[in-house]
């Protein structure tokens, strides 16, 4: 019911803003191959994608990439 609303987005800079209060260096995730709505709501939000990939744990078929927003 969210899709589209701009909750997703708010929830991601809510957290870049967080680690802009820690003093992190950057912020990382881990998002799933193929889900492209998610990897362009990252984007949308200034994440960049990793050459760091891993293989799903509940499903080995499958890989999860790493994408980092840099602060």
């Amino acid at each position: 019911e969210a899709r589209g609303t701009g909750a997703g987005q708010a929830l991601v800079e809510t957290v870049i803003a967080w680690a802009r209060e820690l003093d992190a260096p950057s912020v990382g995730l881990w998002v799933v191959r193929g889900n492209d709505p998610a990897v362009r709501l990252y984007e949308r939000c200034g994440f960049v994608q990793t050459p760091d990939f891993v293989a799903r744990p509940s499903d080995p078929c499958s890989d999860e990439i790493r994408m980092t927003f840099t602060l």
